[in-house]
C-alpha cells in the first residue's frame, strides 16, 4: 500500500508506559485518493539528554535518520552552552 504522507499534526501529548514515555503523533495521509487519519508512536521512548546545551531535556530520536532529535525544553530552559554537533 502506497501512502501519500500530506500533513503531519503534532499532539504534543505523551504515552507512559510504567517509567518510559513515548511521543503519539496524529497524521493527516491519503491512500488511494482518500484521507486518511493515523495515529503514530515513536518506537524509542524519551530519555534525558547529556549532550552540551539540552543536558537534562527530554529527547527523543526520530527515527532511523542521521542527526534528528526532537527535544522537549521547558519554560527557562538553561541547557548550557551548545555548538552544533553537524553542519546545519
Amino acid at each position: 500500500m502506497h501512502l501519500l504522507f500530506l500533513t503531519l499534526l503534532v499532539h504534543l501529548f505523551t504515552f507512559t508506559s510504567g517509567t518510559l514515555t513515548y511521543l503519539n503523533l496524529t497524521a493527516i495521509s491519503a491512500s488511494n485518493g482518500a484521507s486518511t487519519l493515523e495515529c503514530w508512536q515513536l518506537a524509542a521512548p524519551f530519555v534525558v539528554s547529556s549532550q552540551a546545551g539540552t543536558v537534562g531535556a527530554a529527547t527523543d530520536q526520530l527515527g532511523n535518520v542521521v542527526n534528528a532529535t526532537f527535544s522537549v525544553l521547558p519554560a527557562k530552559f538553561n541547557g548550557g552552552a551548545h555548538r552544533a554537533p553537524a553542519v546545519q
